[in-house]
């Protein structure tokens, strides 16, 4: 977490991002982490891509997703629009499915997991 924290002010520091949007983040980062149920709303959108090289795990809280729509550049989010993505919906929707595995992809040695809990 300390890690995290340290990110949000470089971003700061650059002038990235706001104080105000700095303070959100933060605070984001410090509230108490529930421990994953079978049942209720999706706190958490995890990504795991494995491979006989590199392994990655993105861990992001869907607040905090949502929050981070906010940086997408323009021209990043009309292209997403164009082909019929809508990313603000997709987190919305994310947030009241069932919690469990979305997709998991594996091709050779390498996989692909993505899931909510």
């Amino acid at each position: 977490m300390k890690e995290e924290r340290l990110r949000v002010l470089k971003m700061l520091e650059e002038g990235k991002i706001s104080v105000e949007e700095a303070a959100k983040l933060l605070e984001a980062l410090e509230a108490p982490q529930e421990e994953p149920s079978a049942e209720g709303k999706a706190k958490w959108l995890r990504v795991r891509v494995a491979g006989a090289d590199e392994q990655v795990n993105v861990n992001l809280p869907l607040s905090l997703a949502k929050l981070a729509l906010r940086f997408i550049p323009k021209e990043a989010k009309v292209k997403m629009e164009e082909r019929g993505v809508d990313l603000e919906q997709i987190l919305g929707e994310l947030s009241q499915v069932k919690i469990g595995k979305l997709v998991e992809v594996r091709d050779g040695e390498d996989l692909i997991e993505v899931w909510i809990d």
